[in-house]
């Protein structure tokens, strides 16, 4: 899901996360998903890091439902 967010443009800075490898793999989003779970791991403690990854969530799917309504307008 992050790498086709990037790859469609939707939230600019993750940009970065839209390359994929020659076996069509997004490695670098694989990387940033692993390292928010490991941050969790790490903290041991689910409460910290679920509010980061829940306004991740509402964030992406925000700009996911603006994107669709922006380009249900371009049909007419």
């Amino acid at each position: 899901m992050l790498q086709a967010i990037a790859a469609d443009g939707i939230i600019p800075f993750l940009r970065p996360f839209a390359v994929t490898s020659k076996n069509g793999e997004p490695r670098r989003a694989l990387l940033l998903t692993i390292l928010i779970a490991e941050a969790g791991v790490l903290l041991a403690n689910v409460d910290y890091i679920a509010p980061i990854i829940t306004m991740l969530v509402v964030l992406m799917t925000n700009a996911c439902f603006l994107c669709h309504l922006i380009t249900c307008g371009d049909d007419n």
